[in-house]
């Protein structure tokens, strides 16, 4: 799995040739980035399902991914070419994974 938290690290950082990265900042819809995260992404949410605690990093993260991807990819001047192409649909499929039910202390059900 530490190969899988490198990868979140980086794209939650905006390292380079993160997806995150090409997104904002290039206005760039990379699918391979985008692959790459959506992978590590449903890949943690797998491994930590009976997990109590998630550390606040990847708390964070999911849910910067969950508020900012659909918000930049709905501007004017986004990268997303049109509502037929894969973009719409991969920002779908990145809420539906970050959208873990919540119990009231905050943990992940």
């Amino acid at each position: 799995m530490d190969e899988v938290i490198e990868v979140l690290r980086r794209e939650f950082e905006a390292e380079e040739g993160s997806f995150l990265l090409r997104l904002r900042g290039d206005l760039e819809w990379d699918r391979t980035a985008f692959s790459r995260l959506e992978r590590a992404m449903r890949t943690v949410c797998e491994r930590s399902q009976g997990s109590e605690k998630l550390d606040r990093w990847l708390a964070e993260g999911f849910y910067e991914i969950a508020t900012c991807v659909p918000i930049w990819t709905s501007l004017p001047n986004s990268a997303v070419p049109s509502r037929n192409s894969f973009a719409p649909r991969s920002a779908v499929a990145l809420t539906a994974v970050t959208s873990a039910p919540v119990d009231a202390a905050g943990s992940v059900t």
